[in-house]
């Protein structure tokens, strides 16, 4: 399996019981959204691993991953996002509450959605995500309402007042499938205009601290049939890779250093 060759900030520990690991804080990422978004592709990116993932390979529980720059250790969780895992995730959820309760450790939130571009087993639609080796718009205007149905499970236990969590990050995914002339313009509106369902979906708590940043794990067939737009170049693919990245860091390290001067103020 080849790993990704994009230019990483980020690296994987050898060990995480590792003296970096112990010596430094470790902020959290918690990576949410629903089945097919690509959570654990984007990981696996940021991981410097193959970030393919077939349509059948789902996440079934929450999944730790650790990763460290040049300041900061992270550990990442990837939360389910099928349906039926809904009790999993509020566990999984309720345990880092609790954890917070008794370490004050910090907390940042990723959630991961496509534009639409829901990619799971075949056969698990209602409607046909393609048509006529097209994609089909029906589904995708289904699949964009089915990524806000679990906003309310994470923001409720890490936002409602008081809140855990210090920032959140909407990553829309797959931009490779959805990039075209002023796209980017419409979709981060959708995601990030208070006047938008998202935005005022997520919160007040949550609106504070939010970025929107496009993102492509690989360049692939919708299905492995619709092609991809054409419009997302190389470069542009790099620069929202290092971008993802670089604001991340900006973000943990912010925080830190609030919590600092607050610490000693």
């Amino acid at each position: 399996m080849t790993k990704s060759t994009k230019t990483a900030i980020f690296k994987k520990p050898r060990s995480t019981k590792s003296s970096f690991f112990r010596e430094n804080i470790k902020y959290y990422l918690i990576v949410t959204g629903v089945s097919g978004t690509g959570k654990t592709a984007l990981i696996q990116t940021l991981s410097g691993e193959n970030p393919y993932i077939p349509h059948d390979e789902r996440t079934n529980h929450p999944t730790r991953h650790q990763l460290f720059s040049d300041t900061l250790a992270f550990e990442l969780i990837d939360m389910p996002g099928q349906e039926w895992h809904e009790s999993i995730r509020i566990e999984e959820l309720d345990r880092l509450k609790r954890e917070h309760r008794e370490n004050h450790m910090s907390i940042g939130v990723i959630n991961v959605v496509s534009n639409g571009y829901l990619e799971g087993p075949i056969g698990n639609y209602v409607i046909d995500p393609v048509v006529d080796d097209k994609v089909n718009h029906e589904y995708l205007k289904q699949a964009r309402r089915t990524e806000m149905l679990q906003i309310p499970e994470w923001t409720k236990r890490l936002f409602d007042d008081p809140p855990i969590a210090d920032w959140l990050l909407t990553v829309v995914s797959k931009a490779d499938l959805w990039w075209a002339p002023r796209a980017w313009r419409d979709i981060k509106f959708s995601y990030g205009n208070p006047k938008s369902d998202y935005f005022k979906l997520i919160g007040r708590n949550a609106q504070r601290f939010h970025r929107v940043i496009p993102f492509s794990a690989i360049n692939h067939l919708f299905y492995d049939t619709v092609p991809m737009t054409g419009y997302y170049s190389d470069e542009q693919k790099e620069h929202d890779f290092i971008s993802l990245q670089e604001t991340i860091v900006q973000l943990a390290s912010k925080t830190l250093e609030l919590l600092k001067r607050g610490n000693h103020g």
